[in-house]
């Protein structure tokens, strides 16, 4: 399971299809966010969901509204230079990004800080 540190819905109720989620390595820790990869791939397709994994450093999951929509950022941005590294990305099998790790981590932040 992936511990997330955030988490953006920019979608509306679209559950996209198929191949329609990517995997973005290599981001700069210190300067990215939901906004900032938002930014950077909406040029490309609509964009419902954004997380950022924290047990993963540098590594989001974005879910697009379809699957022309993430091979399109894929073959764009694919080894090119952004937010201080080398951008890779990857098509990933999943079909939606779902909120329940986003839920279990922001509970468990909530008990730690009371």
């Amino acid at each position: 399971m992936f511990l997330i540190s955030g988490i953006a819905n920019f979608g509306g109720p679209g559950t996209g299809a198929p191949g329609s989620v990517l995997m973005l390595y290599g981001l700069d820790i210190n300067r990215i966010s939901c906004d900032s990869i938002f930014n950077l791939l909406c040029s490309y397709g609509n964009i419902l969901k954004v997380k950022i994994l924290i047990n993963k450093p540098g590594t989001a999951m974005v879910h697009m509204d379809n699957p022309q929509a993430a091979k399109n950022a894929l073959q764009h941005l694919q080894q090119t230079r952004g937010m201080g590294n080398t951008l890779q990305l990857a098509l990933v099998a999943r079909m939606v990004l779902h909120d329940c790790c986003a839920k279990l981590f922001f509970v468990a932040f909530l008990n730690m800080t009371t």
